[in-house]
């Protein structure tokens, strides 16, 4: 998968373009070589993956936890759960935060207040088209 990724994005290389990928083809060592060629990225993560953090690996966010995040040189890994436990490896982001707030049925004003990190938005952002299209 590792060779499809550089095959596919050979023209956007050195350009400063980002590229967003879910868990099939997101590795640390993808994104070291990404980042040896200036070009940014963000994805999911499979925790299996070899190179991922012990610490990321083993981690089981609950809803409402704060967000794990480690950073290894370029490499940061984000461990996060909402609905269901999500990692995330970027180039791009770091793990500030932001605090979301929607309806809920109970609490005050029938609405809930979370802390979510904004890799988490981007990356929902730019792959909600492909994940419409699957």
């Amino acid at each position: 998968m590792h060779q499809i990724v550089m095959d596919v994005a050979s023209n956007y290389l050195n350009c400063g373009h980002h590229i967003y990928m879910d868990n099939l083809f997101s590795s640390p060592s993808l994104y070291e070589e990404l980042v040896a060629n200036q070009t940014g990225a963000c994805g999911t993560l499979r925790a299996n993956r070899r190179g991922v953090p012990d610490a990321i690996k083993v981690h089981k966010p609950k809803k409402g936890d704060e967000p794990l995040v480690l950073k290894e040189g370029e490499l940061a890994f984000i461990s996060w759960a909402d609905k269901r436990p999500v990692k995330l490896i970027t180039l791009i982001h770091n793990g500030s935060t932001f605090v979301k707030e929607v309806r809920a049925r109970n609490g005050p004003d029938h609405r809930r207040r979370y802390t979510k990190p904004k890799a988490i938005k981007h990356y929902s952002k730019n792959m909600g088209g492909v994940d419409l299209a699957d």
